[in-house]
């Protein structure tokens, strides 16, 4: 089992160092990530939605758990956020074949979270949000 974490400010400043830490952990991984684009992607948006929607105060600090076991990867952002309803989480991802113009602005983040994990958990617990990808890699990941 590998696993790194950190405690980064919520604030959009820590893009940065989310992105480090998991190249970090890509880089220490047997043989990398073969997923890695999808999951530097869901990371960096549910992190974003967390500083942008969460209502948490600026100093606040975001838990960032990764970790690997066998041929599944978990992410887990742990926050003290305002709470968001589950049901988001099945959001189906709108429709992007009709004029890019008519599309709303916000609105394709957690959809797109969910169809590029294969599992996407909530739960709210003694005032935290405690949100976690699941990846499954290849036997080669």
């Amino acid at each position: 089992m590998m696993k790194f974490s950190c405690e980064l400010p919520a604030n959009f400043q820590s893009l940065k160092s989310l992105r480090e830490l998991l190249q970090r952990y890509e880089a220490e991984s047997s043989n990398g990530l073969k997923r890695f684009s999808q999951i530097e992607l869901a990371l960096i948006e549910i992190f974003t939605n967390i500083v942008k929607h969460g209502e948490v105060i600026k100093d606040d600090l975001i838990e960032v758990q990764l970790r690997s076991s066998g041929n599944e990867m978990n992410i887990q952002l742990i926050d003290n956020g305002k709470q968001f309803l589950p049901s988001i989480l099945e959001t189906v991802m709108p429709s992007i074949s009709q004029d890019i113009d008519l599309l709303p602005e916000n609105g394709f983040g957690v959809p797109l979270v969910v169809s590029i994990t294969d599992s996407v958990r909530y739960e709210r617990k003694d005032e935290k949000n405690f949100t976690t990808l699941i990846f499954v890699l290849d036997e080669d990941s």
